[in-house]
């Protein structure tokens, strides 16, 4: 990959702060753009340059970006937030406004965040082309971000990738490494729910939307739907929530520990469905990653969370 500049949305959030670090590794110069309260220090610790604002305004999006010829557009609202309003405004408006700011300032390319949500809660294995019906607020928003984002490649004549996210772990997730795992470590443990568990390490989140970059600059791919095009990003390898607790349980080196009522989702009662998620934790679908796998033949790096979860918690305990 040549050494550039890029912006990275969100930069200060779990994926983005890894993705930054990345991008510093590899030699790039990163610009950062996040919300006020973000701790940008963080990212300025990493040798980044941070930008104070937000995807709806413009004029902060325009400062950001510079002379960045790549746009991460990682940002993602906390589905905790109750104001349907605010997330359609930072999803789907935000969306609208990075790609006129894109178009203004000659990106070449916006790789952006979307969610395995977007899809129809309906048995199977779901590839790009399965019935999308999202069920919550953060989930309609972003099958909207995807086609405003579709329809402005386009317009602008700007490459956009977009990567559906399963369920991606990592220290800092407030999930799987943050929050199961010390119950887990605990000798009790709350089962979410029924259905399945998508998962995906954040490194090979973060090791997919670079390489996606990079290839559709180069050329070396192939077109899909003119400027846009949609991937799957998960591990391939679901897991049943009685599945997860024991791949924890065996990283932790842990008893099996008590297994409590089972918390449902949506409006139902339990602990995990009162938790703050980006994405919905348990799903009834599992995702297929083979077109991402056919783009980066040797992605991804961590296949199962059983390989990659070990050393998150080793990172955590250090």
């Amino acid at each position: 990959m040549v050494e550039e500049t890029v912006l990275v949305t969100g930069g200060c959030g779990f994926i983005g702060l890894r993705l930054v670090a990345a991008l510093k590794a590899a030699g790039h110069s990163v610009r950062v753009l996040d919300i006020p309260r973000a701790d940008l220090e963080r990212v300025e610790a990493l040798g980044a340059k941070a930008f104070k604002g937000s995807v709806v305004d413009g004029e902060s999006v325009r400062v950001a970006l510079g002379n960045s010829r790549v746009m991460y557009h990682m940002v993602a609202p906390d589905i905790a937030i109750e104001d349907d309003g605010f997330i359609r405004r930072m999803v789907v408006a935000g969306a609208e406004v990075v790609m006129e700011e894109a178009e203004d300032s000659k990106v070449e390319h916006v790789v952006a965040a979307s969610t395995t949500g977007v899809y129809a809660q309906v048995d199977g294995v779901h590839d790009e082309g399965a019935m999308l019906k999202p069920r919550n607020r953060l989930e309609r928003a972003k099958l909207h971000m995807e086609r405003s984002l579709r329809k402005d490649a386009n317009r602008y004549g700007i490459g956009v990738t977009c990567l559906r996210l399963g369920n991606v772990y990592g220290a800092g997730d407030r999930g799987i490494v943050d929050r199961l795992a010390p119950e887990v470590a605990m000798g009790g443990v709350t089962l979410p729910g029924e259905g399945w568990i998508n998962t995906v390490h954040v490194d090979d989140v973060v090791d997919a939307v670079r390489r996606l970059a990079a290839l559709a600059r180069t050329g070396d791919h192939e077109e899909v739907d003119d400027l846009f095009s949609v991937y799957n990003c998960v591990d391939g390898s679901p897991n049943t929530p009685s599945q997860l607790i024991d791949i924890i349980t065996k990283a932790e080196g842990a008893p099996t520990p008590e297994v409590r009522r089972p918390g449902l989702m949506g409006g139902a009662k339990g602990f995990w469905a009162n938790r703050s998620r980006s994405i919905r934790f348990v799903e009834k679908g599992r995702y297929s990653n083979d077109a991402l796998r056919q783009v980066l033949p040797d992605w991804p790096h961590l296949p199962t969370l059983a390989e990659g979860l070990p050393g998150e918690l080793e990172r955590v305990r250090g």
